[in-house]
C-alpha cells in the first residue's frame, strides 16, 4: 500500500511533524480530527517526495462518517495554493450531489465546510460553482459538481457548450471522485460485473473509462478517489489501488477510536405494529434522557421496507393507524413481551418503566406520542431519484425538497422524526441523529452452500454503518476534543449511553441475526473478539467508608464569568510573558525578496566541522549580507493591523482568551520586544512595508495564533476543590473485558478499593499490585489507616488550572493519619517513559505537581474542617527501574509521621 511505502521512506515521526498549512486551518470551519490531520500529512509528504510524478492518482480509503468531504475541502484549499483552480467533483447519486452543494456552496448552511471568508496568500478567495471550465476564474476556486452519469453522457454525446475533452487539455484539473468503488467496472469485470445496491440498478461499464479519459487529458491532473468500500477479495481491485492508497482508516479503527455510535440489536417476537411501537417509545425515552442532561436532540427513526415502494407505503399506513389509535393496552402488551424476553435489562422495558413512573395518567404519554409522530413529521423517500440534470424534469422540485429535508435532519427547523424507505438511503446519507432502524420484513437471501450472508444483509450492514455516525454530546465536564467521541464504554449501565447507541430492531430470527452479526463484525461495527462483562464495584468494607467520607475535585469554569467576580483569577500579564518566552527559544528569520539574488556556495575545509544550522547561517551571510535585527515594536502599528486582518482571526476570537485585552494595539504592545532577523532588508529594490506584511502573515502571525489557540482557553480549572461523598464518585459500573491479561481479581489485595482491576497497560498492573505495596506498608508503620487505592477509570475529573482541560489521573490514594486525624488525597499516574516528554503529558504532570501549593478546599458544602485535608499530585511513575525507588521516597516524604 502506498501509505506504507511513504511511511517506510520518510518515517512516521517525520510525517506526523508536518504542519497543516494555514491555507487549510484558517479557512475550514470545522476543527480537523487527528486522523484527518494524518491523512493530509501523508498527502503533503507524498507531494514533497513525488512532486515530479505525472497524473497523480490517489485513493483515500476512509470509513463512512469519518469526514471524507472535509478532507476534500482541505485538499481543494491546499491545491489552490499550489496553483490549481479547477476542481471536478462527481458521484453516482443525486442525493450526494445535493449534500455536496450544501458543503461547498451554501454559506448559510450548517453543513458548509469553509469559513465565511477565505484568505490564501493574503487574497480573498471565492468558491464558484461552474458547469464547465471554459470560462473558469483564474483567481478563484471553480468547482463543477455533477453525477458520473451526466458527465459520461456529456463526453459521449459531445453536446454544444458541454464538456469537450479537447477543451480540457490545456487545463490542470483536480478530479474528486466520491463513492469511487462504483467506478471500477472495467477493473472488476474480470471477476463479477459490479452492480449498484440501489433500486434502479444500472450498468456502469464505461464510467471507469470516462474518468480515465478526463484524468489523462493533462499530465498535471490529479485524480483523488474517496470510498469506504474497497473490494479486497477482488485481486484486480487490490492490484489497482496497491500503489494508490495513500491513507486507510477503516470502520474498525474509526469505531475503536470512539468516533462512532455503538450498535445494539433488538429482536422481538412481535408483529410489525409492535416492532414500530417499541422504536417509538425508545426514541421518546432517548429524547427525555437528552433533555434531562441539557442536550437538545430530535432522534430519527428509519422504517425500512425490503424491495418494493408499495411495501414502504403500506408500512406508513400501518404506522399511522398505530399512532392514531394507540391505547394503553398496546403499550402494556409490548411491556409484557419485553419483560418475558429479556427481563428488566431490556431497554424497551426500561423505557416503558420510566414513563410509567413519570406519568400518573398514561393518557398524557399517549398524547405526547401522537403529537411527536403525526403525519407532518414523516417522510417517505421512495420516489425515483435517478441522477439527472434535465431542467424540465417534473419531479425535480419534489426530489430537491425531499433531499433538502434528508440533508438537514439535525436542524432545529426540520420537524421530521420518522422516515420510510426501501434502499434510497443506503449510500450518500449524512445524518447524525438517526438512532433507530426498524427492519419491517423477514426475508433472508443467504448463500446456504457457501454459508455466506446475502446481498440484502450486506446492504443492511452498510446502512447501519451510515447510521453509526456519532451525535456530538456537549457536556461541560468533557474536553472539546471529546465532544465527538463515545463516553460511556466503561459504564455500560449509564442512562446516557442510549445517546450514543444505534438500535437495529428486527423480528426474532436467530439465523438472520447471526448472519447480520457476522457481517457487522466484518465491517468493524461489532466486537471481533470475545469479550465478557463484569460489574466493577467497591469492596464491602470500602463501600461503608465511602458512605461517610469525602473526595475532592475542582471545577471547569468560564473565564469571563470568573473574571467579573475576581480579576486576580485571570493573569494576562503572565499569559503574555509565556508567549514571549516561547519566541525567545526560537529564531524567526525572513529573507526579503529582491528578485536579484543568486545564491552559490561550496563547502570548504573550514566548514566541515560546522553544524547544519551554522553552515546555513554562513550561507546566508555570504550570499545575503549581514542580518538586520528587528523587534515587533519596530514595525509600524498600521502595518501590523493590516497584516492581522488578513489572518481571518478577529478580535472576537482573542477576547475570550484574554479577558482584559481592550484592543489589538494592546496585544501588540505586550509583544513589542519579540525579536526577528531579516536578510536583504536594506536592499534598494524591496518594498519594506510589503515585506513586513509578508513576514507577519506567513511567518510570525501563524505561529503566534497557533500558540494562542493551543494554550489559551476560554476556560480555567478552579483553584478551589469541592468535596463529594466517595460513594457518589465511584459508583458500581458494568464494563466489557477484552483483554484478560490486563484484568486482575483484587479481592485479596487489602488496600485496593475495588473488586477488579482492568488496566490499560502492564505498567498499571505492576504499579497497583506490586510497586505501591512498599508505600502502603510504610504508611501502616507510621500509624495511617483507611488506606485505599482507587482506580480512577473516568470517575473523577480534575481540571487544569490554566485552560480547564479535563484530566483523569489513573489512581487516587486516600488515607488518614490517625494521630492527627488528617486525611490525604493523592493523585497518581503511571506513564510509559516514551510518553512522558510529549507536550500534552508534560502539561498533565505540571498540573499534578501544582495542586499542592495552588489549591484551596471548599468548607461550606459539608461544613468540613478543611485544615484536616491535604491534597497533592505526584510526578509520573514511569517504567524506568533506576528511578522507581526515588519516586517511592518522594511520595513517602509527603506524609507526616
Amino acid at each position: 500500500m502506498l501509505q506504507n511505502v511513504i511511511q517506510s521512506e520518510i518515517g512516521r515521526k517525520t510525517i506526523e511533524k508536518i504542519e497543516i498549512p494555514i491555507s487549510i486551518t484558517k479557512n475550514i470551519k470545522n476543527t480537523l480530527r487527528p486522523y484527518q490531520i494524518n491523512s493530509l500529512q501523508y498527502f503533503i509528504a507524498y507531494l514533497n517526495e513525488y512532486d515530479n510524478n505525472k497524473n497523480k492518482h490517489l485513493m483515500f480509503n476512509m470509513a463512512t462518517g469519518s469526514g471524507k468531504t472535509l478532507i476534500m475541502a482541505s485538499l481543494i484549499l491546499y491545491l489552490y495554493e499550489k496553483g490549481y483552480r479547477n476542481f471536478l467533483f462527481f458521484v453516482n447519486s443525486v442525493n450526494i450531489i445535493d449534500k455536496t452543494r450544501e458543503n461547498f456552496f451554501n454559506i448559510s448552511s450548517n453543513k458548509y465546510l469553509f469559513n465565511s471568508e477565505i484568505i490564501i496568500n493574503n487574497k480573498n478567495i471565492e468558491i464558484k460553482e461552474v458547469n464547465n471550465f471554459d470560462y473558469s476564474d483564474d483567481y478563484n476556486i471553480n468547482i463543477f459538481v455533477t453525477s458520473i452519469q451526466y458527465l459520461h453522457n456529456l463526453l459521449k454525446e459531445n453536446k454544444e457548450n458541454a464538456f469537450d475533452i479537447t477543451n480540457l487539455q490545456d487545463k490542470k484539473i483536480v478530479i474528486l471522485a466520491d463513492e469511487a468503488h462504483h467506478f471500477n467496472a472495467e477493473t472488476s469485470k474480470n471477476k463479477i460485473p459490479q452492480k449498484e445496491l440501489f433500486e434502479e440498478e444500472k450498468s456502469n461499464e464505461n464510467w471507469e473509462s470516462t474518468v480515465q479519459t478526463i484524468f489523462q487529458s493533462n499530465k498535471d491532473n490529479f485524480l483523488l478517489e474517496f470510498t469506504a468500500t474497497i473490494d479486497y477479495e477482488n485481486k484486480s481491485i487490490v492490484d489497482k489501488y496497491l500503489d494508490k492508497t495513500i491513507f486507510k482508516y477503516d470502520l474498525l479503527k474509526f469505531r475503536q477510536d470512539l468516533y462512532s455510535k455503538e450498535i445494539d440489536i433488538i429482536q422481538n417476537d412481535v408483529d410489525k405494529k409492535y416492532l414500530m411501537l417499541g422504536a417509538v417509545i425508545l426514541s421518546e425515552y432517548r429524547r427525555e434522557i437528552a433533555s434531562n442532561n441539557g442536550i437538545e436532540l430530535k432522534p430519527i427513526i428509519l422504517f425500512k421496507a425490503h424491495k418494493l415502494i408499495k411495501e414502504s407505503q403500506a408500512n406508513q399506513e400501518i404506522f399511522n393507524d398505530l399512532i392514531d389509535n394507540l391505547k394503553e393496552k398496546d403499550i402494556d402488551k409490548l411491556y409484557k413481551s419485553n419483560l418475558k424476553e429479556n427481563d428488566k435489562k431490556n431497554i424497551i422495558y426500561k423505557s416503558i418503566e420510566y414513563f410509567k413512573d413519570k406519568y400518573k395518567y398514561f393518557d398524557i404519554f399517549i398524547s405526547r406520542i401522537k403529537e411527536a409522530f403525526k403525519r407532518e413529521y414523516q417522510l417517505i423517500t421512495n420516489e425515483k431519484t435517478k441522477p439527472s440534470e434535465e431542467k424540465n424534469d417534473k419531479d425535480s422540485k419534489e426530489i430537491s425538497k425531499q433531499n433538502k429535508l434528508l440533508n438537514t435532519l439535525e436542524n432545529k427547523d426540520n420537524p421530521i422524526r420518522v422516515i420510510f424507505s426501501v434502499n434510497k438511503l443506503n449510500e450518500g446519507w449524512d445524518v447524525l441523529n438517526l438512532f433507530d432502524i426498524v427492519r419491517l420484513y423477514e426475508t433472508r437471501d443467504a448463500d446456504t452452500k457457501k454459508k455466506k450472508a446475502g446481498k440484502t444483509t450486506i446492504s443492511e450492514a452498510q446502512l447501519i454503518g451510515r447510521g453509526a455516525r456519532y451525535y456530538p454530546l456537549r457536556l461541560d465536564y468533557y474536553n472539546d476534543d471529546e465532544i465527538y467521541k463515545r463516553k460511556y464504554d466503561k459504564d455500560l449501565d449509564n442512562d446516557k449511553r442510549i445517546l450514543e447507541t444505534l438500535y437495529y430492531h428486527s423480528i426474532k430470527d436467530s439465523r438472520y441475526i447471526s448472519e447480520l452479526r457476522t457481517v457487522l463484525r466484518e465491517h468493524g461495527l461489532l466486537d471481533d473478539v470475545y469479550c465478557r462483562e463484569e460489574d466493577f464495584k467497591l469492596k464491602e468494607i470500602v463501600a461503608k467508608y465511602a458512605d461517610t467520607n469525602f473526595i475532592f475535585s475542582n471545577r471547569k469554569e468560564e473565564k469571563a464569568r470568573l473574571y467579573k467576580e475576581d480579576k486576580t483569577l485571570i493573569g494576562n500579564k503572565k499569559s503574555f510573558e509565556d508567549i514571549k518566552s516561547y519566541f525567545k527559544n526560537i529564531t524567526l528569520e525572513y529573507i526579503c525578496k529582491t528578485g536579484s539574488i543568486k545564491v552559490e556556495h561550496a563547502i570548504n575545509e573550514e566548514d566541515k566541522n560546522l553544524t547544519e544550522s551554522e553552515k546555513l547561517r554562513n550561507l546566508k551571510i555570504e550570499s545575503l549580507g549581514k542580518p538586520k535585527h528587528k523587534s515587533f515594536g519596530d514595525i509600524k502599528d498600521y502595518i501590523k493591523i493590516n497584516a492581522w486582518y488578513k489572518m481571518n482571526y478577529g478580535f472576537d476570537k482573542l477576547k475570550p482568551k484574554f479577558q482584559d485585552l481592550k484592543n489589538l494595539y494592546e496585544l501588540f504592545y505586550h509583544l513589542r520586544d519579540i525579536k526577528f532577523i531579516f536578510f536583504n532588508l536594506n536592499d534598494k529594490y524591496i518594498n519594506i512595508n510589503e515585506e513586513y506584511i509578508n513576514f507577519l502573515t506567513n511567518v510570525f502571525y501563524p505561529k503566534l495564533i497557533k500558540i494562542i489557540d493551543e494554550n489559551y482557553s476560554e476556560y480555567i480549572g478552579t483553584k478551589e476543590f469541592y468535596p463529594q461523598l466517595i460513594k457518589d464518585v465511584f459508583r458500581e459500573k458494568k464494563k466489557k473485558i477484552y483483554n484478560e491479561k490486563l484484568c486482575a481479581d483484587m479481592g485479596n489485595i487489602e488496600y485496593y478499593a475495588q473488586n477488579i482491576l482492568y488496566a490499560d497497560s502492564d505498567l498499571e498492573i505492576y504499579f497497583s499490585t506490586k510497586h505501591i505495596y512498599e508505600v502502603i506498608e510504610y504508611l501502616k508503620e507510621k500509624g495511617y489507616n483507611n488506606i485505599y487505592l482507587f482506580r480512577n477509570d473516568q470517575d473523577l475529573a480534575i481540571y487544569n488550572f490554566d485552560n480547564g482541560t479535563a484530566f483523569y489521573p489513573d489512581f487516587i490514594l486516600i488515607c488518614e493519619y490517625k494521630k492527627e486525624q488528617i486525611h490525604y488525597q493523592v493523585f497518581l499516574e503511571p506513564k510509559g517513559k516514551h510518553l512522558e516528554s510529549s507536550p500534552e503529558e508534560k502539561a498533565k504532570q505540571d498540573f499534578l505537581l501544582s495542586i499542592k501549593n495552588n489549591s484551596t478546599l471548599n468548607k461550606d458544602i459539608f461544613e468540613l474542617d478543611t485544615d484536616k485535608y491535604i491534597l497533592f499530585g505526584m510526578r509520573f511513575f514511569t517504567d524506568d527501574n533506576s528511578n522507581s525507588q526515588k519516586w517511592n521516597d518522594e511520595l513517602k516524604n509527603e506524609f507526616k509521621g
